[in-house]
């Protein structure tokens, strides 16, 4: 497969084939009937014709602040361990630039194995800069935790 930000692409096919090739066969199949369906969603959805598609084996508290990213949108299958929180708008608080300052707790919402999150980001067309709040759970420090996580994750990428 072409190196992260490379101009060169893959077909859709032959990079689902590369990266579950490392998972267990009926885990593999799973995931890459997952990624097939939100990739002809999120193109369908958005008209890009670009994605980054990427299986992680997290350990520990990978993102434990809360955040928006900058970029389209992002989708999200957690399949082993705790899932991604997100917030409601209404209990956001946002600083003059858009940044995440805090959240409200009856405002989140965890995700749980298998639910899918379509993450809007900053650049979201109609979004105002304002991408959805969301942060990984508090499972434990980087260096010490036996807690894994296990991710599809799908970027909807600017260019052709």
């Amino acid at each position: 497969l072409p190196p992260r930000g490379s101009p060169d692409v893959a077909s859709a096919a032959a990079a689902l084939a590369k990266l579950t090739s490392v998972l267990p066969a009926a885990l593999a199949d799973v995931v890459a009937g997952d990624a097939a369906e939100l990739l002809g969603a999120l193109w369908a959805r958005t008209g890009y014709p670009r994605f980054i598609v990427r299986v992680e084996l997290l350990r520990g508290d990978t993102c434990k602040k809360w955040h928006h990213d900058r970029n389209i949108a992002r989708c999200l299958v957690t399949y082993v361990g705790p899932g991604t929180l997100c917030a409601h708008e209404r209990g956001v608080a946002r600083d003059d630039h858009g940044c995440v300052m805090s959240v409200r707790e009856d405002a989140a919402v965890q995700m749980v194995v298998g639910d899918v999150l379509l993450l809007k980001g900053a650049l979201w067309e109609g979004s105002r800069g304002l991408g959805t709040a969301h942060r990984s759970p508090i499972i434990g420090p980087i260096h010490a935790c036996e807690d894994h996580r296990l991710m599809l994750k799908v970027d909807v990428c600017e260019g052709v």
